[in-house]
């Protein structure tokens, strides 16, 4: 789904909770590769949360140990 289909969908919040607006270099040189544009669109629009009680949204840079991209995604692709 487009970060466009979604927000007919979903309303973002006013205003999100850790949204992540960039720089987006440093991380991905530290990533080493490339994030998609709907993800940066959606963690600057919406922020962290998590839909449903279920889908959790990791947010770059938070200070948030539990909710960081950097180290949760990397678990999750482990996991996968």
């Amino acid at each position: 789904m487009s970060t466009e289909a979604l927000l007919d969908v979903v309303p973002p919040p006013a205003e999100p909770f850790e949204a992540f607006t960039g720089p987006w270099e440093a991380l991905e040189a530290e990533l080493r590769t490339t994030l998609p544009q709907d993800f940066k669109n959606f963690v600057r629009l919406y922020g962290s949360g998590h839909f449903m009680d279920f889908f959790g949204v990791y947010i770059p840079r938070t200070r948030n140990p539990n909710t960081r991209f950097e180290t949760e995604g990397a678990l999750i692709c482990q996991t996968f």
